[in-house]
């Protein structure tokens, strides 16, 4: 039995410390900043976020240097009341920049470059 209760447990708190967006295999910093940049510019709130298609192209920008493209697209939930939701189709262009993040402590900073949300019905 106790032994049960450390694997749900285990479980629980695997699952609690993945990503926000389901269905992402963005890293969480990235994630995290499409949730600002899309609570931002579509202005709406508490949302669930799920992904369905993200392309990533490389750039070269010089001597080994790559910039990595992000255009990823979201289904976007919006709770207005109890069982009624308003649906968007999401379009977030972001960028991995090639440079130390120095808010984070590591290399490579991402910046969201752009947000379309369109109502979907």
């Amino acid at each position: 039995m106790q032994k049960a209760l450390i694997f749900f447990a285990t479980v629980l708190i695997t699952v609690t410390a993945q990503a926000k967006i389901f269905g992402s295999t963005l890293e969480d910093d990235h994630q995290a900043l499409i949730e600002a940049g899309i609570a931002k510019s579509c202005r709406v709130n508490p949302f669930v976020l799920e992904q369905l298609d993200s392309i990533e192209s490389v750039v070269r920008v010089d001597q080994g240097v790559e910039d990595v493209y992000f255009t990823t697209q979201l289904k976007m939930k919006e709770r207005i009341d109890q069982g009624i939701f308003n649906n968007y189709s999401v379009t977030v262009k972001s960028i991995l920049f090639d440079q130390y993040d120095h808010e984070n402590k590591r290399w490579g900073a991402y910046v969201v470059d752009s947000v379309k949300c369109t109502p979907s019905f």
